[in-house]
């Protein structure tokens, strides 16, 4: 059980990471500190596409290795 807790973990992490990189930085607030963490970005987008369907940054949710090569790959 507490091995498919952390693949989540790092699937949603690392999703957000991919995000916050590459299409939509996170939102630093006036006291410093970021509006969201990076594993609750991607949480929100796994969960939007789990339930609604919608992938609005059109990343292959599902392939891990791709989405970890897109990380790992400047612009």
């Amino acid at each position: 059980m507490l091995l498919l807790v952390m693949i989540a973990f790092v699937w949603c992490y690392n999703i957000g990471e991919l995000v916050r990189l590459k299409y939509n930085p996170i939102r630093i607030l006036k006291h410093g500190r970021k509006a969201k963490s990076i594993f609750r970005y991607g949480l929100d987008i796994v969960t939007e596409f789990l339930l609604r369907g919608r992938n609005e940054y059109k990343i292959p949710i599902f392939d891990f290795s791709a989405i970890v090569n897109q990380i790992l790959t400047p612009d």
